[in-house]
């Protein structure tokens, strides 16, 4: 998933229809997970390459 930012995050983390999933079905039916959180750089280069 990706948010526009974190205010955007907050608000879905927050949600208690996204809580109640994650309390009664993540956390009983998954097994192993890889969660990768980034931000988004933007990023200059300046000279001749």
């Amino acid at each position: 998933m990706e948010f526009d930012d974190h205010a955007a995050y907050d608000i879905y983390d927050q949600d208690p229809v996204y809580i109640a999933f994650v309390r009664d079905k993540w956390q009983v039916e998954v097994a192993d997970f890889l969660e990768g959180d980034y931000i988004d750089l933007q990023v200059t280069m300046i000279g001749p390459f």
